[in-house]
Formats: C-alpha cells, sequence, structure tokens
C-alpha cells in the first residue's frame, strides 16, 4: 500500500539517481515552465474560450494577460525550485512533473458534473465514486512519477515535454475551433461604466429593477409582516399571479427583454435558436428599440453579468464602453477565471471549499450595498434625452450573507432576512427618485427573472391560502419547480400615486417589453407574445406557457417540459401539464405524471387530460376535446393497476347543422373494442376495463420511490412512468359490427365531444 513514508522513501530514492542522472538547467527551467503555465496559461485560456460569452474582455486581451500573469508565475516558481534544485535536482523535477501531469489529469480527464457555477447548489457526493477515482488517479500519477524517477529519471523530461506538446496541441484546436466566437465581440474589448447609472431625465425614465430570483410570495410574507413597506412604493401595482417562462435566468432574461418565449422546438438546432435569440436581442429587445427611439440606454449587471454580452448588449447600451482596462469597476475576470480554474483542477474533496470560499462571492458587502451607495449622488445630474435604466442585482438568490456570516440559502427564514435589506434598498431608490423629482415621470418595474425555491412546498400563501385548498388530484413533484416560476413583479406607470395596489391579473414576464413600447408610444407591430399589463383583466382564464427541465448543468440542451398556467400559479391545481416535450426542431409527447385511480380528468383547453393526450385526432374546446377519429387515444400510465377498475366516461355527440345529433360509439382498449354505446345527447358511459397479470412484475420498488430531494443538490430527476399503460380510444362506429375501424364510416357519423373520465375501483 502506497503510504507517506513510502513516498518519501521513494522521493529518497530519486534524491540517490543524482549521480546517476544530473538534470540540466533547462530541465529544471522546463519542469517549473510546464507547471505554471498549466496551472495559469493552458488550463485558464481553455475554460475562457470554450465560455466565451461568460467574459466581457477578448480572446486576445485574456490570453496577453493570462501570458504576463503565467511569466511571472514561472518566475517565482523558479526562484522558489532553485534552493531544492541545487541539491536534489531530481527531486525538483519528480515534483513538477508529478503536479502538472496530476492537475492536467484532473482538469481534463476527471471533469465531473457539478452543476452551473452561478451560486447554485453543487452536486455534491463526498464520499462516492468521484473521491475515490480523484484519490486513485493522483496516487496513480505518483506512483509513476516515483518509478521514473529511480529506475528512469530521463522519462520524466520526455512526460514534460509530451505534456506541453498535448496542451498547446488542444489550445490551438480550441482556439481555431472558438474564432467565430472572438469574431462576434469585434465591437472591441468593452467594460462597463457605471458613471452614469443614476443619471435620470427630466422629460422621461423607463427603469427596470432586476432583483434576481426574488420570488412573490416572500414579497407578499414581507408586505404582511411589515406594512410600512407598501407606503414606501406609492404608485406601484403588486402583481402576485406572475409567472415567469423559465425556471432560470439566461432565458427567463432574453425572454424578458424580447418579449418573446424563445421555445426551442421552433428551431432547427441549437445553434439557429441561439442565433435568433442574438438577433432578436440587438434588434427588437426593449434597450435596442428604445436606443432607436432616442434614449439613453444603460444595462448594469451588478450580478448575472453573462446574461448582457458585449457581443450584444455592446451594439445597445451608451454604457458599454471600448477598454483596455480589464479591472475596471470592480470586474476582475481575471481573478474570476483563475478561481474557476482552480475548481477544475483541484481533487474533488477540496472543490466544495473552493466553491464556497472563491467561487460564490460571500464577501461583506453585495451589489446590493454597492448600488445603494451609488445612489447617493442621484438627483446630482440631469439629461435631455429620455432615459432608459436596467440593473440586474442578486435580489434573493443566494449566496444569502448577513453581517459578513453566510446563511442557510435552502431556509425560507434566511431568504427572508435579506429580502428586508434588499426592500430597504428599493424603498430608498425609491424615495431618492422622488427627492430627484424625476419619480413622477418614471416608469418602473421592480422585477424577479425567476422564483428562489424548487418545490412547491416552499411557498407561503398567506391571503392567497383560498380556504384550506393549496393542491388538486393533479400533484407536483418538485421536479417541476413551481415556485421558481414565481418572480416579483411590481410595476408603476407614469404619474401613478397613491397606496401600493394588488392586482390577481394573470401577467407574465413577456408582458413587460409590450407595457414599456406603449409607455414610449412606440408601434412594433405584433411582435410580441405578450401583451400590456393594463390589457390583462383580473380573474380570466389565460394561456400563460412555463418551460422547465429536469436537470441544472446543460439546461440549454435538455428536454423542456411545458405547462400552461391559466389560472392563479401559486396553487398546484393551476398548473396544467401539456405533454410537450420541447428540444431543438422538435416536440414530442410524453406524461410527466402517473395516472391514480379515482383521479378525475377534465378535458378542454386547460384540462388535466392534456398530458395523456395521444395523436392528431384532439381539438380542445373551453372545456371539452372533440374527436374525430381513430388517431385519438389517451393513453394512461397507472400507479397502481388493480383488478376490477371501472371505466367512467362524459362525452356526447358534437351537434352539427346536417348531422344527427344521434351518434354510435365503441370504445377500444389497448386495441381491442370493449363497449359499444348509442348516445343522443351528453352522458356518463360505464365500462370494465381488463387487467393485464403481468403488471403485476412491472411495479417494481423503482416506481413506488419519491423523486429524490438531493441526487443533483436540489435538482431532481422526473417520477419513472409505469409500464401498466391503459390506451383508450373512443371512436363512432356504423351500423356493420367492424366498421369503426372504416375511417369512411367515421366521417359519415360526425364529431364526437369528451368531458371528463375516472378509472376506479369498486368500494
Amino acid at each position: 500500500m502506497l503510504t507517506w513514508q513510502s513516498v518519501c522513501l521513494g522521493f529518497g530514492n530519486i534524491a540517490k539517481v543524482n549521480d546517476v542522472f544530473n538534470p540540466k538547467r533547462t530541465d529544471m527551467v522546463l519542469g517549473a515552465f510546464v507547471l505554471a503555465f498549466t496551472v495559469s496559461f493552458f488550463l485558464p485560456l481553455y475554460l475562457f474560450l470554450t465560455n466565451k460569452d461568460v467574459f466581457f474582455s477578448s480572446a486576445f486581451v485574456m490570453a496577453g494577460m493570462l501570458l504576463t500573469a503565467s511569466m511571472v508565475i514561472f518566475i517565482l516558481l523558479t526562484l522558489l525550485l532553485f534552493p531544492i534544485a541545487h541539491k536534489r535536482p531530481v527531486v525538483a523535477l519528480s515534483l513538477c512533473a508529478f503536479l502538472s501531469f496530476a492537475i492536467w489529469v484532473q482538469a481534463y480527464v476527471l471533469n465531473w458534473d457539478y452543476g452551473l457555477l452561478d451560486g447554485s447548489p453543487l452536486r455534491w457526493h463526498p464520499y462516492g465514486l468521484r473521491t475515490f477515482a480523484d484519490l486513485f488517479c493522483w496516487l496513480g500519477v505518483l506512483s509513476m512519477v516515483l518509478v521514473l524517477g529511480v529506475k528512469r529519471p530521463q522519462g520524466l523530461r520526455t512526460l514534460l515535454l509530451a505534456l506541453l506538446f498535448i496542451q498547446s496541441a488542444n489550445l490551438v484546436i480550441t482556439w481555431a475551433r472558438t474564432r467565430d466566437t472572438h469574431a462576434t465581440s469585434a465591437n472591441g474589448d468593452q467594460s462597463i461604466s457605471f458613471q452614469e447609472q443614476f443619471t435620470f431625465s427630466t422629460r422621461g425614465n423607463i427603469i427596470v429593477l432586476m432583483l434576481d430570483a426574488y420570488q412573490s410570495d416572500i414579497f407578499n410574507e414581507c408586505l404582511e409582516r411589515d406594512p410600512d413597506l407598501a407606503s414606501g412604493l406609492p404608485g406601484f401595482t403588486y402583481y402576485p399571479n406572475a409567472i415567469a417562462e423559465y425556471h432560470y435566468t439566461l432565458p427567463s432574461v432574453a425572454s424578458l427583454l424580447t418579449g418573446k418565449l424563445l421555445v426551442k422546438s421552433d428551431y432547427a438546432n441549437l445553434r439557429e435558436w441561439r442565433t435568433q435569440k442574438t438577433a432578436l436581442l440587438r434588434n427588437q429587445s426593449m434597450p435596442a428599440v428604445l436606443k432607436k427611439e432616442g434614449y439613453h440606454v444603460g444595462i448594469y449587471p451588478y450580478y448575472a453579468s453573462n446574461a448582457y454580452p458585449p457581443a450584444v448588449f455592446g451594439h445597445i447600451a451608451d454604457n458599454y464602453v471600448r477598454s483596455s482596462v480589464i479591472f475596471e469597476d470592480g470586474s476582475n475576470e481575471i481573478a474570476d477565471l483563475m478561481a474557476v480554474s482552480l475548481f477544475r483542477m483541484a481533487p474533488h474533496l477540496l472543490k466544495k471549499g473552493i466553491h464556497e470560499q472563491w467561487l460564490l462571492d460571500a464577501s461583506e458587502e453585495q451589489d446590493r450595498d454597492t448600488f445603494f451607495r451609488g445612489m447617493q449622488g442621484l438627483g446630482q445630474d440631469s439629461m435631455e434625452a429620455p432615459v432608459f435604466r436596467y440593473y440586474h442585482l442578486q435580489g434573493l438568490h443566494g449566496p444569502h450573507v448577513y453581517q459578513g456570516e453566510r446563511l442557510n440559502a435552502d431556509l425560507r427564514e434566511s431568504a427572508l432576512i435579506i429580502a428586508d435589506l434588499v426592500n430597504e434598498m428599493m424603498v430608498a431608490f425609491v424615495s431618492k427618485l422622488q427627492q430627484a423629482g424625476v419619480y413622477d415621470n418614471s416608469t418602473i418595474f421592480i422585477v424577479a427573472d425567476h422564483g428562489l425555491y424548487h418545490d412547491s412546498a416552499s411557498i407561503a400563501y398567506g391571503e392567497f391560502l383560498e380556504g384550506q385548498k393549496t393542491s388538486s388530484d393533479i400533484y407536483l413533484e418538485p421536479f417541476v419547480k413551481k415556485c421558481r416560476a414565481l418572480p416579483l413583479l411590481l410595476f408603476k406607470p407614469p404619474g401613478a400615486t397613491g397606496p401600493l395596489q394588488i392586482s390577481r391579473a394573470p401577467v407574465s414576464l413577456i408582458d413587460i417589453r409590450p407595457t414599456v413600447l406603449e409607455v414610449a408610444e412606440v408601434n412594433m407591430g405584433d411582435q410580441s407574445d405578450g401583451m400590456a399589463l393594463w390589457e390583462i383583466e383580473e380573474n380570466i382564464r389565460r394561456e400563460r406557457r412555463h418551460f422547465t427541465s429536469d436537470i441544472h448543468r446543460g439546461r440549454s440542451v435538455t428536454p423542456e417540459y411545458e405547462f400552461l398556467i391559466p389560472d392563479f400559479a401559486w396553487h398546484d391545481h393551476a398548473w396544467v401539464y401539456t405533454g410537450n416535450v420541447h428540444t431543438p426542431g422538435t416536440i414530442e409527447r410524453s406524461p410527466l405524471f402517473n395516472y391514480r385511480l379515482g383521479q378525475k380528468l377534465s378535458f378542454g383547453r386547460f384540462g388535466t387530460v392534456s398530458q395523456y393526450l395521444v395523436g392528431p385526432g384532439w381539438a380542445p374546446r373551453e372545456s371539452s376535446h372533440l374527436v374525430t377519429g381513430a388517431e385519438s387515444t389517451i393513453a394512461l400510465p397507472l400507479e397502481s393497476p388493480a383488478r376490477g377498475m371501472q371505466l367512467l366516461l362524459d362525452l356526447g355527440p358534437h351537434n352539427m347543422d346536417d348531422i344527427s345529433s344521434e351518434q354510435r360509439v365503441a370504445l377500444l382498449v389497448n386495441g381491442q373494442k370493449v363497449e359499444t354505446f348509442v348516445l343522443s345527447g351528453k352522458t356518463t358511459v360505464s365500462a370494465s376495463l381488463p387487467f393485464n397479470p403481468d403488471w403485476e412484475a412491472t411495479q417494481t420498488e423503482v416506481l413506488q420511490r419519491e423523486p429524490t430531494q438531493d441526487t443533483w443538490g436540489g435538482f431532481p430527476e422526473p417520477p419513472v412512468l409505469s409500464e401498466a399503460v391503459i390506451e383508450l380510444q373512443v371512436i363512432l362506429v356504423g351500423d356493420e359490427a367492424d366498421s369503426f375501424y372504416q375511417s369512411a364510416a367515421v366521417e359519415a357519423q360526425g364529431v364526437l365531444e369528451v368531458f371528463s373520465l375516472v378509472i376506479d375501483t369498486p368500494p
């Protein structure tokens, strides 16, 4: 077994070979060079090139900065190793070879999937396969270097030269492969100027204050605990029934700014989707349109700057300025890149500490503090041109830091503590705008890009409890991330005064752009999927769409599951899964939930049966579906199939002017006709359903388990679907026993209307 004593003995044996092989000074320089450039040039530049959209600097400037830093580290490392190399040159060379090769293996081979490094929970398994795999590889590299150092020390030079060649070739290939990305930043190296962020106009201002992950019900709880909060927001309307189209920042922000859903299935592939998204942001987004209308546009991403790349917003925002100063305004991209590189090259057991120490930005001064301090100069200057200001702050997104201490971001109490601080900041901002005399002529949105938590149980309903009913027969698994679809939305139109109002109108983030353009009196035609906020009435049913996915890393390329939310979005019964699974260029149909016996499924545009409908023959109406032929199937994966199951089906003939309303109907179950009915009006028909004994074997333990809450740090998998499936077909038949197989007979008989169904067992 390899122990610390054996390692020391191995290096001792290496030292004894000095008389046989005495490395030259060039070997020592090579070792220090490969180690320094592996750590501070090759890996960081590779990460930069493969994540270019996250950075403002160009590839050439970043490469120059990393090259300079690497040369400094190389010189320091050479001076540090000189005393060792003077007495034990093989030991020094072996140490460089071991660290260089082990770091390379860790960074490029043992590249585990931890999720996005955006403050989201890591997929952390401290004592699983990753720990032992990393340990095994590091010990393997150490053993190889020890063997080379003792038996063939000349091989250390070969190992270092091979590693230098591999990394150089990989970097050249990566640079060539991503050269199109470099070209998109042809507007030069840019940084964000914050000099005029609080300069407004006496002619008119449109202000969007984005508070990342501020969940709507948390604001509602703050209002109930602190009634004075409402008095600090005069003229505003609070929309608790607001939804986000996506459950994470990048697509949600793009959808908000463009007013478009950006559904991936509308595009042939992911590249086409990204190209179209960029084109929409450059030409039709709120800031792009207002820029063309003469507004002075300022985009200030205190947080989530990767959502506002200079390749897009450098063409729009007046505060995106050409600069070669990479550290301007506290945007230390070198430090950020090196922190990610350190995370990548560290063994598994060290990664969580690195993530918490350097990647979560847990400094005492949060961006809300910086924003608060900056607004003190508000009103000292003004502009003649109308102004658009867009600020993106951390809001309630983790990590939660209070008085220098990190709070548990999984607890609602932590979010409420941070919410109080954020609320103070927004009220102070409103007060400053009033003091500057620009509040009345300002249109202001205080909004979140999504909610905070991932599961439905994290909602505090307060005055929106709706009796005791917070769920229905359609249960929502944590996978749905309903809470992350509930963003804060506050809106103040110009000239609005009086106390804070509350509207239960079913609104969405895509409604912000058409509202802004109407305020600015800009007619862009029908280019938005949303509508102005004041056009949306309370208590109406509106077809709002939300897209969620089952994993966190690689979210942009995973299937997106579509939901409709026609009613008050906090309640489970408002969520209708459509069964549509969107990927680039394709919409597939797939259920998400198993059918539970006794659960009544309703038909219609917002009916709970939607996910189980298969085939093109379904036509949704307000409270029913029209079925026109045998290609219309209801496929129900049964959670707990049982003997003696009974089907109750509400249906009737769809009356047509020139066709008799009486219809003869056949019911097919799994392809076999089981009943025939004659319908003269809406009625409830019943039928016994067959039971397949093989189903008992398919109901495995994995089907019965609850979705795990911590599989990927709070991002569980979708539920497992049962293999016990009942397929129902209700079709029109003619006079002959087998005529229901003839499509001509179906066309001659008219159309059926289906209202509800339930499968249960007799008591």
